[in-house]
C-alpha cells in the first residue's frame, strides 16, 4: 500500500486509481475481498495476510482524506475520480481519524444548477494550517469561483480544480462553488 500512498504524494491520481482498481479486481477475491500474501500457482491454497486486507480501506481513506507526512496539510478528495462528481452525486467521509481529530467531509454536486457544495468538519483542538480540497469536475464542467462560504474569503483560494483553505480555528466550514460548462474548443 505504500506504492498507492506514494502515487498520491506525487500527484499521480490516475495511476493511483488504476493501481487501486487493479488491486481490487485481481489481487482480492470477489465478494469477500480476501487478500492473500502469495500462493503457489499449482495450489488453490493461500495464506491470509492482514496487511493486504488493509490496502483497500487505507487507499479509500487516502483517496478522500490524505495527510501530508512532512507538512501541515490535509488533502480532501485528492484521488477521487471525476465521475464521482457527476450531477446529483455525493461524496462523503464520516468519522475519519486524522492527526487533527475526527474528520467529516462531503461534496454535493449540482452541476446542472451550477454549484458544488463542500462541507468540512474537524473536531480536534489543533487544525491543519492548510486544507486542500480537490474538486475535479467531470468532462464538460469547470470550477468558476466561490459563491458563498461561512469562512472569510481571504482564507480561500480557488486554483483550477483545487480549493485551498486556511481554516485558522474554524472547525466547521461550508463552501458553495460555482461551476460552469466548459467552453467547447474546435
Amino acid at each position: 500500500y505504500n506504492y498507492l500512498k506514494s502515487l498520491l504524494r506525487l500527484g499521480e491520481e490516475k495511476k493511483f486509481l488504476l493501481a487501486l482498481f487493479a488491486h481490487m479486481a485481481f489481487h482480492q477475491s470477489r465478494d469477500t475481498f480476501f487478500a492473500p500474501e502469495s500462493t503457489p500457482l499449482d495450489q488453490l491454497d493461500s495464506i491470509h495476510c492482514v496487511p493486504s486486507q488493509l490496502t483497500v480501506p487505507l487507499a479509500l481513506k487516502w483517496m478522500l482524506a490524505f495527510e501530508e507526512d512532512d507538512q501541515d496539510v490535509l488533502w480532501l478528495n485528492r484521488g477521487a475520480p471525476d465521475t464521482w462528481l457527476r450531477d446529483g452525486q455525493r461524496i462523503s467521509l464520516a468519522n475519519a481519524p486524522t492527526r487533527w481529530g475526527i474528520l467529516n467531509f462531503a461534496v454535493d454536486s449540482n452541476l446542472e444548477g451550477g454549484t458544488l457544495r463542500v462541507s468540512i468538519g474537524l473536531d480536534g483542538a489543533n487544525l491543519p494550517k492548510t486544507i486542500r480540497c480537490r474538486l475535479r469536475c467531470p468532462d464538460g464542467y469547470e470550477l468558476d469561483g466561490v459563491l458563498s462560504a461561512n469562512i472569510d474569503h481571504s482564507r480561500l483560494v480557488s486554483l483550477s480544480e483545487d480549493l485551498v483553505i486556511t481554516p485558522g480555528t474554524q472547525q466547521e466550514i461550508e463552501i458553495e462553488m460555482t461551476v460552469n460548462r466548459r467552453a467547447e474548443t474546435r
